[in-house]
């Protein structure tokens, strides 16, 4: 008797431990996780008119560098190489194996945000922007400076959460005119995992990201006595750990709710 209550007593501190260690949900390093495709599309709308466009982008990686060749309507358009430097990413391009004479650089400042970047022709100088960050490591500012225009926007929190942004546009000449919005920001119950720009850099090197993925963003037109003037309205797929699978975005001009573009990315990884 007392061997079989020794062996049940094992069996049942055997299914106890087992039970036990199934609700231990294993941790996920969402950061190890890096773009091994992404699909972008869009259609722009014109009246009855709809203008269509694909690229595919496929990404390896060595260390901190990125490298990714571009498919655009199904034919290779470009190479482009993405090396981190001494504190600067430098992404360069060719295609058909002709090297562009374009490179664009990000610097990182010492928290590993990029502070600045600028794009040159031939080492000239062409574009150029730069970005200040709150003590938090949330973006407080940013500004880009355009060959006849600038763009600036400003950033206000509410409990870490951005909630709305000042974006105006300083033109240097009179065909362009100047804009000045107010932006406010909704967003979904979904937990920021991941999200990365088209070149596979994280968006996290532009700002500690937000909590949850952005829903809504609303314009209104400053210059106009804050007449509401654009929506963009955002949705998400998920894979089974909770990264982004699909965002689509769409554009409505105001009033009217008129569709303007629908911008849609698919992401696949590679498992680290």
């Amino acid at each position: 008797m007392k061997k079989i209550s020794l062996i049940f007593s094992c069996i049942f501190l055997i299914a106890c431990a087992k039970k036990e260690t199934s609700l231990v949900a294993p941790s996920i390093d969402y950061g190890a996780y890096k773009p091994k495709q992404i699909i972008h599309s869009t259609r722009n709308y014109s009246g009855s008119t709809v203008t269509y466009s694909l690229d595919t982008l496929a990404f390896t990686y060595k260390g901190s560098n990125i490298s990714y060749v571009l498919k655009r309507n199904g034919r290779v358009n470009n190479d482009y190489n993405v090396v981190l430097e001494n504190g600067i990413y430098t992404e360069v391009f060719s295609q058909k194996g002709v090297l562009s004479p374009q490179k664009i650089y990000y610097r990182l400042n010492a928290s590993g945000l990029i502070d600045s970047t600028w794009l040159t022709s031939n080492d000239k100088i062409t574009q150029g922007g730069s970005y200040k960050y709150n003590a938090d490591g949330t973006k407080d500012f940013e500004l880009y400076n355009y060959t006849n225009y600038i763009n600036t926007k400003k950033y206000s929190y509410k409990n870490e959460t951005a909630v709305q942004a000042i974006i105006e546009r300083i033109s240097y000449l009179p065909s362009i005119p100047p804009a000045k919005d107010s932006v406010v920001f909704e967003y979904t119950t979904l937990p920021y995992r991941a999200d990365f720009s088209i070149n596979g850099m994280p968006i996290s090197r532009y700002g500690k990201p937000e909590k949850y993925l952005i829903k809504k963003a609303t314009y209104y037109n400053k210059l106009d006595n804050n007449a509401l003037r654009q929506t963009y309205e955002y949705s998400y797929q998920t894979n089974e750990i909770g990264l982004t699978s699909k965002k689509i975005m769409n554009i409505y001009t105001q009033p009217g709710n008129v569709l303007l573009l629908t911008d849609t990315i698919a992401y696949s990884y590679q498992i680290p």
